[in-house]
């Protein structure tokens, strides 16, 4: 009897969260002759710049402008900068040739702050958050020799078809307020709002939630926050990328610039924020193969090879929610203002219980500077931390990634000596649900079953589902017993004769 199932293999790609990597890096900034009397505000925004793969291993190389905001001698408020460049190694089985990695970079701790009269100096932790493409390859059993009574069924799944990392520049320009003097700092976040595809084309829209210190032009010059809401739409060349696929991305603002064009001091200027945004994004497409699910053989024993695969189905959630916080300073001092209160950064963490409960741990680091009620005007600064907490109950996760934004934060004194704090924050949750399935992947010939030598036989079956669990179990065809038994009906829950005769002893 011939025998020679018919082997394909199918490949498709899924997507692995890898571990975060944190990266401690010690900081000194040159003052270059101000005298530096007390740190105000510490100010990152990481990115990315390249990611170089070989066999196992992944190097990702980054950079980011460090921001501080100092008081001097003088009682003046000056900006240091510095550039500094940052390196991570991740070792995983799955990085291969052809695996796609991107990564996003976020400001996680600013520590060991030391200001002297002519440098400051402490270190900042970048964490790293790495996320892979990798190929799953299977073999499959999709039909089997005439002879052999086989049953198939259609396996779906999720192809990740196409995956991308690209920056790109979003301009807006916003109205100038009347007395500004000089932009200090500018910091913000980035959220996506509505993915869509086109031919070729993912169109991201989102908004950047952009804050800007600047000083006012008066005698006295006043340190000031302005907060923004800016609007973004993007096109990024997507090769290969349909209509109907499903797109999951995430964005992170990476800098942002703001200068003042025309002029200062009067309505007729204007703000030009300039916001450079990191997309990683991946778009799912749903393929299906037609497969083995069972067979027999009246003749033959057959064995069956089983492997097992994972398939993955990719969701997005987005959450708005707002936290409070409150801090006190020593009993010996009198707030008598908030002059500006901006967000530093956010560092957070996700466990995972035995009762399918994701939590998401994190703390909201903001920079507040306020005025004393002395003789001097005292000008401090404290960094204040508000720590929040959001579940999730999901069933069968496997990779998750959350990208966090704070959308807006205010301060207000209380009691002379208390700060009142309230932040609002976007949680974005991309995360994929795993489910394993088993694939006949070959089957063999076993021992020759011993041929039955009656014409017709009657068999009492007590229980069957289906008309196929009956055909295996007799070792006849469907059809035969259908057309033997044509008022047979399923399930069969009481003893039923079923009539088997065979043409062919």
């Amino acid at each position: 009897m011939p025998f020679e199932p018919s082997v394909n293999t199918q490949s498709y790609k899924l997507q692995k969260t890898l571990t975060t990597q944190k990266v401690d890096l010690p900081v000194n900034i040159m003052s270059n002759g101000v005298v530096v009397k007390q740190v105000l505000s510490i100010n990152a925004l990481p990115n990315i710049n390249n990611v170089i793969t070989t066999n196992g291993n992944a190097d990702i190389s980054g950079g980011a402008v460090i921001k501080v905001l100092v008081l001097d001698a003088d009682k003046q408020y000056k900006l240091l900068e510095e550039n500094i460049n940052f390196n991570a190694h991740i070792s995983d089985a799955d990085i291969i040739d052809e695996t796609k990695i991107y990564a996003v970079a976020s400001l996680n701790e600013v520590k060991n702050i030391i200001a002297s009269e002519n440098s400051v100096s402490f270190n900042v932790v970048i964490s790293v958050d790495s996320y892979l493409i990798k190929n799953q390859t299977i073999n499959y059993v999709q039909s089997l020799s005439p002879d052999v009574c086989q049953k198939t069924c259609q396996h779906e799944f999720l192809d990740v078809n196409y995956s991308t990392s690209q920056n790109f520049d979003v301009i807006n320009e916003v109205n100038l307020p009347n007395s500004i003097s000089s932009v200090l700092l500018s910091s913000g976040s980035a959220i996506v709002e509505d993915c869509k595809t086109s031919t070729d084309v993912i169109t991201l829209s989102g908004k950047v939630f952009a804050s800007v210190v600047y000083l006012t032009n008066e005698e006295v010059p006043k340190l000031k926050t302005q907060d923004y809401v800016l609007d973004y739409t993007q096109e990024i060349l997507a090769n290969s990328v349909l209509q109907d696929d499903s797109v999951v991305a995430q964005v992170k603002l990476n800098n942002i610039i703001a200068e003042v064009q025309g002029e200062l001091n009067s309505s007729k200027g204007v703000l030009s924020l300039k916001s450079n945004i990191l997309v990683n994004a991946f778009t799912t497409r749903k393929s299906s193969i037609e497969v083995l699910e069972d067979a027999f053989c009246p003749k033959y024993e057959l064995i069956p090879e089983n492997t097992s695969y994972t398939n993955q189905n990719y969701l997005t959630e987005s959450f708005n929610e707002k936290i409070d916080g409150n801090l006190s300073l020593t009993d010996d001092v009198r707030i008598d203002k908030i002059l500006c209160v901006s967000h530093s950064y956010i560092t957070h963490n996700i466990t995972k219980d035995k009762d399918n409960q994701t939590t998401i741990n994190g703390v909201v680091y903001a920079n507040v500077i306020y005025q004393l009620d002395d003789d001097n005007l005292t000008t401090g600064a404290i960094l204040a931390e508000i720590p929040f907490t959001k579940t999730f109950s999901y069933q069968n996760i496997g990779s998750i990634s959350t990208i966090i934004s704070v959308k807006e934060i205010e301060a207000r004194s209380k009691r002379v000596k208390d700060i009142d704090i309230q932040v609002a924050i976007s949680i974005m949750l991309n995360y994929s649900q795993n489910v394993e399935n088993n694939i006949v992947s070959n089957i063999t010939l076993g021992k020759k079953i011993e041929e039955v030598n009656k014409p017709m036989g009657v068999y009492i079956v007590s229980g069957a589902e289906s008309l196929w669990e009956v055909s295996k179990l007799l070792k006849v065809s469907p059809s035969i017993i259908t057309a033997q038994n044509p008022n047979l009906t399923f399930p069969i829950t009481q003893p039923t004769n079923i009539l088997v005769y065979r043409q062919n002893i």
